[in-house]
C-alpha cells in the first residue's frame, strides 16, 4: 500500500499530502457485498490512517491541488465505475465549511436576510422556557428544528426543493461550520457530502431492521455535524497553530469551551442496500409515495474492516443513503432547568416517521421529507426521569445491551428512560455519550476494564464520581465540552505522525 509523503508537521492549511487513487491494499481483498450488487474495484479506496493536514478532503472527485502554493495533488480514490456514475448524476464535491469567522460583508448580508424575513439570530431566546417542563421542552424542540433548517435551500430553485444534492452546502441566514481533522481512516470524510462513518444499525423500539441485515451488520450509519456561529468563533481560536492549543493537544491535556448559545446539529444517514423496499413503512410510506430525505454518497455499507474476514469491509461505493436521524445539542445557561454540572447542555433527537408530519414546519419552503422528522424528546440530565419523551414518539434506550437478534423487551416508561438516538447504542444516552468527549482522549480511563466504562454515565452522581477520580490523575485527559467531533478529530491529530503501534485507538462503545 502506498503511503503518504510526509512533510513538516503543521496544524493549519500549510501542510502537504499526496495520495494515489484506488490504492492496492496489502491483502487486496474484495469488498463484502450482497451477490446482487456490482463488485467494483477490489482495492483500498478510502483514506489512509494518517495525514499531515486535517483541513483537506482526501476522498476527492477529481485531481485536486492542495493549495495555491503547492504543486502536490490529491488523486481520486473512487473506483472508475463510480466516477462515471458521479458524472451521470452531476454530483458535486464536498466543500468543507472551515471559514470559522466570516467577513463583515457576508455577516451584514446574512443579517439583512434575517431581518427581511423577520428571523431571529437565536429564536429560543426570550421565550422564557423551562427545559424541565415537557410542554416547554416540546416547544423548544420545534423551535430548534426550524432553526437548523433555515437558510440551507436557497440555491435550489425547484418546486418543493427536490435537488437534495445541493442542500446543506451554504447558508444564507447564519454562520455554520464543520470540524476539521475528520478526513482520515476508513471512517474519514467521503467525497460528496463530507459524511464520516459511525456504527451499524440494529433493531430498536424506533426502527425494525431486517434480521439478515442486522446479523451481517451490512447497514452502517454515516453523519455530518454543523456548528453555529458561537462555536465557530471558538473553533477559530482552537484550530490556530499560533496559539497555546497546539502544545496542549500534543501533551494530551487540551481544553475547549463552547459559549452560551453554542449549538450543533448532526444529520445521520444509513447505507442499508435497497432501503426503500427493505424499510417500507419506516423509511418510506407504505405506498412509497413518501421517502426519507436522501443523498448520493461515497461510503461503505459494512462495519469497519477488522481484517477477520476474506473481504475488505470498508471498500466504498457510490450509494444512495437515507436520512434516518437528526441530533441537536444546545448549551445555554439562560434556559431554565439546565444543569451546571453538565455545563448547561441539553440534547434532542429526531427520526423519520412517514406517519407523522410536523405542522410547526408547514409554512417552511424546505424538502417535504424533512417535515416528517419526528422529535423524540429532550434530555437535560443523565439520570432516569431527566428526559422528556414526547407523546407518540418512540425512544431507543435499555439498561442492558441485548445479544444480536434477541427480541426487545417493552420500552421503558418516561420515569425510567433516558433520551437516546434511534440508531445509537441502546444502553447509552445522548448526554451520557457526549459527557465523555475529551475524557476519552486518553483512552485508558474509559476502557472496558475501567470502573467507569465508556458511554454508561447513567446518573449525575456517576459522572461526578468520574470527574473526581480524574482529578487524582492530572495530565492524562482533556475536556472538549460535550463536543464528540473534537474527541475524534484530535485523536486523528495526535496520531498523524505516530507509527501504527503507538496510535491512540477510539475507546470502545
Amino acid at each position: 500500500m502506498k503511503k503518504l509523503r510526509t512533510q513538516t508537521v503543521s496544524f493549519g492549511l500549510t501542510a502537504l499530502v499526496s495520495f494515489s487513487g484506488c490504492i492496492s491494499s496489502e491483502k487486496d481483498r474484495s469488498p463484502a457485498r450482497a451477490e446482487n450488487r456490482s463488485i467494483g474495484c477490489g482495492t483500498m479506496n478510502y483514506p489512509a490512517d494518517s495525514a499531515e493536514n486535517g483541513f483537506v478532503v482526501l476522498d476527492v472527485l477529481q485531481p485536486t491541488k492542495l493549495s495555491r502554493n503547492s504543486n502536490k495533488v490529491i488523486q481520486p480514490l473512487m473506483c472508475p465505475e463510480d466516477q462515471a456514475k458521479v458524472k451521470d448524476l452531476n454530483l458535486k464535491p464536498y466543500n468543507p465549511l472551515f471559514k470559522f469567522v466570516e467577513d463583515q460583508q457576508t455577516v451584514a448580508k446574512k443579517t439583512k436576510n434575517r431581518n427581511r424575513q423577520k428571523i431571529k439570530e437565536e429564536p429560543w431566546g426570550g421565550e422564557n422556557l423551562d427545559v424541565t417542563n415537557i410542554q416547554d421542552a416540546e416547544k423548544l424542540a420545534k423551535i430548534l428544528q426550524r432553526y437548523i433548517f433555515e437558510g440551507w435551500f436557497d440555491a435550489d430553485k425547484t418546486q418543493g426543493k427536490t435537488q437534495y444534492e445541493s442542500h446543506f452546502r451554504s447558508n444564507s441566514l447564519r454562520t455554520w461550520c464543520n470540524t476539521p481533522w475528520l478526513n482520515v481512516t476508513e471512517k474519514g470524510r467521503e467525497a460528496i457530502h463530507g459524511l464520516t462513518k459511525e456504527f451499524p444499525i440494529r433493531s430498536t423500539h424506533v426502527y425494525t431492521v431486517p434480521r439478515d441485515v442486522e446479523m451481517t451488520e451490512d447497514a452502517v450509519t454515516w453523519g455530518i455535524s454543523f456548528f453555529n456561529k458561537p462555536v465557530c468563533g471558538e473553533y477559530a481560536n482552537f484550530f490556530n497553530e499560533k496559539n497555546a492549543m497546539l502544545p496542549t493537544i500534543t501533551d494530551m491535556r487540551p481544553q475547549f469551551k463552547s459559549p452560551d448559545g453554542g449549538l450543533a446539529f448532526k444529520l445521520l444517514f444509513n447505507t442499508m442496500p435497497d432501503w426503500q423496499n427493505q424499510m417500507r413503512g419506516q423509511w418510506t410510506s407504505s405506498s412509497s409515495d413518501l421517502k426519507a430525505y436522501n443523498w448520493w454518497t461515497h461510503v461503505s455499507h459494512a462495519r469497519q474492516d477488522d481484517g477477520k474476514t476474506a473481504h475488505d469491509e470498508s471498500i466504498r461505493e457510490l450509494s444512495n443513503v437515507a436520512l434516518v436521524q437528526i441530533d441537536i445539542s444546545l448549551k445555554d445557561s439562560r434556559l431554565k432547568g439546565t444543569n451546571p454540572l453538565l455545563k448547561n447542555w441539553i440534547m434532542l433527537t429526531y427520526y423519520f416517521d412517514p406517519n407523522f408530519k410536523n405542522e410547526y414546519l408547514a409554512d417552511m419552503n424546505i424538502p417535504e421529507p424533512l417535515k416528517y422528522m419526528r422529535p423524540v424528546g429532550l434530555q437535560y440530565g443523565l439520570g432516569a426521569g431527566e428526559s422528556h419523551i414526547f407523546e407518540g414518539s418512540r425512544n431507543n434506550h435499555l439498561l442492558k445491551r441485548l445479544p444480536m437478534g434477541d427480541s426487545l423487551p417493552p420500552e421503558l416508561d418516561r420515569y425510567s428512560t433516558r433520551l437516546n438516538g434511534p440508531v445509537d447504542n441502546i444502553n447509552g444516552s445522548c448526554l451520557g455519550c457526549h459527557a465523555a468527549a475529551g475524557l476519552r482522549f486518553n483512552v485508558g480511563p474509559m476502557m472496558k476494564t475501567s470502573k467507569h466504562p465508556p458511554m454508561t454515565f447513567l446518573s449525575n452522581q456517576d459522572y461526578m464520581a468520574f470527574l473526581k477520580d480524574m482529578k487524582k490523575h492530572p495530565g492524562i485527559t482533556g475536556d472538549f465540552d460535550f463536543n464528540m467531533q473534537l474527541d475524534k478529530a484530535m485523536r486523528n491529530f495526535v496520531n498523524r505522525n505516530r507509527p501504527k503501534e503507538q496510535k491512540l485507538e477510539e475507546a470502545p462503545k
